[in-house]
């Protein structure tokens, strides 16, 4: 019940309007982006998002990051599977970690999952937009470039969740007894 009041009081939102300026961020200025690869970080914002405020605000909320990010990035397309690509990185959390239980495992579970799917649709984009020889070419990086941000994500997600998430609702669920 205290979850609930929170996703809808001035902190959570606030908490929202954060995490997507992160994910903005990260995805639209500290990143390393060419025509047809990009090294970032946004997903964890993103992950976070869909972890405590559910699949559907996760989702909406990858479509705005994505939005911003057409606006900022020279070399970002227009709404297509990169969109939703970047939405399922808020809605695959919300469906698998919103308020259940958090470990290791299941976050494991869900970035996998989740890598996987927005590689074959980043994958399709770049073919439906530069060819079958930007993918070739870029295939090899990209696929290194998924095994070494899984550790870094874990890590950065767990230690965030523990040091910030669960003391923020522990302290809520104080003031409130």
């Amino acid at each position: 019940m205290q979850r609930n009041k929170y996703l809808l009081s001035t902190k959570g939102l606030t908490l929202v309007a954060m995490l997507v300026a992160m994910a903005i961020l990260l995805k639209s200025v500290l990143s390393f982006e060419t025509g047809s690869f990009r090294f970032t970080f946004y997903e964890i914002p993103m992950v976070f998002i869909g972890m405590m405020f559910g699949p559907i605000i996760g989702g909406i909320m990858g479509f705005v990051v994505d939005f911003f990010h057409v606006l900022i990035s020279p070399w970002a397309f227009t709404f297509n599977v990169f969109t939703i690509s970047n939405m399922l990185w808020g809605i695959l959390p919300g469906l698998v970690l919103f308020q259940k239980e958090f470990t290791r495992t299941k976050l494991l579970f869900v970035l996998v999952i989740t890598g996987i799917l927005t590689f074959g649709l980043n994958t399709i984009g770049i073919v439906q937009y530069q060819g079958m020889g930007a993918m070739i070419a870029t295939l090899p990086y990209r696929i290194a470039v998924l095994f070494i941000k899984l550790p870094i994500q874990v890590f950065f997600i767990e230690t965030i969740y523990q040091r910030v998430i669960v003391s923020t609702f522990d302290m809520i669920r104080s003031r409130s007894l």
